[in-house]
């Protein structure tokens, strides 16, 4: 079986680039912001908060944009390339496409046990959590 290929969005995915060797690697100043914002949901702050810390502090997103918006905060704080591992196929259509979990694919940021307090932490904040992003 060959390997998979695991694709990156790298100028929408802040902490890694692509390396010489064309696998990601963690870029160490973009790796701290990460770390923040998984630290500050877990200390209590809303994802809101987080967007408008960033942005007071003059933290651009991954694309540069000097405005950041809750729903980007959220969407890190599910995404599992942080810890390290991919998943394939996110979006499939059923019987035609298979979903593919990928553990350890590339160099993680955040440690899993930190990955998984803030997956308990979003399901125990519950439907507050998704109201404050659709505001």
């Amino acid at each position: 079986m060959s390997a998979l290929e695991v694709p990156f969005r790298y100028k929408n995915f802040l902490g890694h680039r692509k390396g010489a060797d064309g696998e990601p690697e963690i870029v160490p100043e973009e790796a701290a912001i990460v770390k923040r914002i998984f630290h500050h949901y877990l200390a209590g702050d809303s994802t809101s908060q987080i967007a408008g810390d960033l942005e007071t502090d003059g933290i651009p997103t991954a694309r540069g944009a000097a405005k950041w918006n809750a729903s980007t905060v959220w969407y890190m704080l599910q995404n599992e390339k942080y810890i390290g591992d991919a998943e394939l196929q996110k979006t499939y259509v059923d019987n035609v496409l298979p979903k593919y979990y990928i553990t350890n694919n590339h160099s993680a940021i955040i440690e899993r046990d930190i990955f998984q307090k803030v997956q308990e932490e979003i399901a125990r904040r519950g439907i507050y959590a998704y109201v404050q992003i659709s505001k």
